[in-house]
């Protein structure tokens, strides 16, 4: 009998089809890509720690505490925080800008030479004037008290709160100035000469006061409360015949001004502001970024941290110099700036670091001002001591001033020019072209000038 063979079929082979090859694919793209993205994550991030390492290295603050840290109160003896606080507070209220409707300075109008009439003209506020000073009699006192010292302190303030914070002392402060302001003319007009340029005196301590705070602001406020006690003693210098005491105490006063230093450090705790807002971008309410939860977060502060490196290292440098590196600075955002995914890769360093540029011209302004007008003190104490102007400006020196001040935007001395009824001394300004003295040009650059009237007892030439 024949048995029937059986056959087995062959094994089924398993095949990987087209879709199981793209499954596999996309897979394997997506990895890659979490790799590289977890790479460059990590790369930022050593980045990150190691620019924060180094700037601590370097006694610069980065946390909350460090800020508070770094701005120092002064010493017990010097501090007239309190004074100031207790001066100023009547000043921050209805009822102040209610009394000071309609006068010259407090009432916030332009301050020009032209505000206030010279001391034997006719001013009709003048016994106004007097009332509303005696008025605020307690802040007067209080703020001479405060310059008397030194005039430094050490203002409340909130530095966890970022580039929101409150600043109601800056306002309090202007307020002060304004009512100095108005108190120097009262005593001009009453020929109380010492009287009014220890009303200016205050006036210097209350900018000196911000000196050592480290915002950018609050030095901006210092330059610009400094500026109003230069242009009341400019009007001063054309209003009365000072002493050589009293001209020597606004030399005093001019002379200690330092804004390089301060700015400088302001930057740095900028710096360190910008540092938290990353660490909480909601800080920045609606101007937050919308991507301010995306992945490239450390990226964007590792971009801003050198940007901000580049700005102080600008900081440091004077005049015109830095003004061509912060330009550089400047130039090299715009160009992160016009970059395709430039505000999807750094939106923050964008925001935070934009405001910069205009500083240092503001600074060097500042600077050319205070140095034309420790100039024009030390040309009326030549005058008083040789009984004329000098006709050229190296006759001051080194009896009157021990060297002539270099006008931050040329490198140059400043510029001296004498007419009949006035006499300039000027900065060529931020255009650097020595305009003649012509403060107002039209729509461009001018000169930064100090002017000064020659008073009745001055022999014209």
């Amino acid at each position: 009998m024949t048995m029937a063979t059986e056959h087995s079929s062959p094994p089924q082979r398993w095949r990987i089809g087209p879709g199981l090859i793209a499954l596999i694919g996309v897979g394997g793209l997506l990895l890659l890509l979490i790799l590289v993205i977890a790479g460059a994550l990590f790369a930022n991030h050593r980045r990150l720690n190691a620019e924060l390492e180094r700037i601590r290295a370097a006694g610069e603050p980065v946390s909350v505490e460090e800020i508070e840290a770094f701005y120092q109160a002064p010493p017990a003896g010097q501090d007239t925080t309190q004074l100031w606080l207790a001066a100023l507070a009547p000043l921050d209220t209805p009822q102040f800008q209610s009394d000071a409707q309609g006068l010259p300075f407090v009432a916030g109008g332009p301050d020009s030479p032209d505000s206030i009439p010279w001391p034997g003209e006719p001013w009709p506020q003048l016994e106004a004037a007097e009332q509303f000073l005696s008025r605020y009699g307690r802040s007067l006192d209080e703020m001479h008290r405060a310059a008397r010292q030194g005039g430094r302190a050490r203002f409340p303030t909130r530095f966890a709160d970022g580039i929101e914070m409150p600043l109601p002392h800056l306002q309090q402060l202007r307020a002060g100035t304004r009512l100095l302001a108005l108190e120097s003319a009262v005593h001009a007009h009453r020929k109380r000469p010492e009287a009014a340029v220890e009303s200016i005196a205050a006036m210097f301590a209350a900018a000196r006061s911000l000196e050592q705070e480290p915002l950018t602001v609050s030095q901006l406020v210092r330059m610009a409360l400094g500026g109003v006690a230069r242009r009341r003693l400019t009007w001063l210098l054309s209003a009365l015949r000072l002493d050589e005491d009293q001209l020597a105490q606004m030399d005093a006063e001019l002379s200690d001004c330092d804004y390089d230093g301060p700015l400088h450090r302001a930057c740095l705790v900028q710096r360190a502001i910008g540092i938290q807002t990353f660490a909480d971008p909601t800080a920045l309410g609606p101007e937050a970024p919308a991507s301010r939860l995306g992945l490239m977060r450390l990226g964007d502060e590792v971009v801003y941290l050198q940007a901000m490196d580049e700005i102080i290292a600008a900081m440091r440098k004077s005049g015109i110099d830095r003004k061509a590196a912060v330009e550089q600075a400047d130039l090299r955002l715009k160009q992160v700036a016009r970059a395709p995914l430039s505000r999807l890769q750094c939106p923050l360093t964008l925001l935070l670091v934009g405001a910069f540029d205009w500083v240092p011209d503001a600074a060097s302004r500042h600077e050319a001002e205070c140095k034309a007008t420790l100039l024009a003190v030390a040309i009326e104490r030549y005058q008083r001591g040789e009984g004329r102007l000098p006709q050229n400006l190296d006759e001051i020196v080194p009896k009157y001033l021990a060297a002539l001040p270099i006008d931050p935007f040329s490198r140059a001395s400043l510029r001296y020019r004498v007419d009949p009824a006035e006499y300039f001394v000027y900065s060529v300004g931020s255009n650097g072209v020595d305009d003649g003295g012509v403060s107002e040009p039209p729509n461009q650059p001018a000169d930064i000038v100090v002017r000064v009237r020659r008073c009745p007892w001055e022999p014209a030439e």
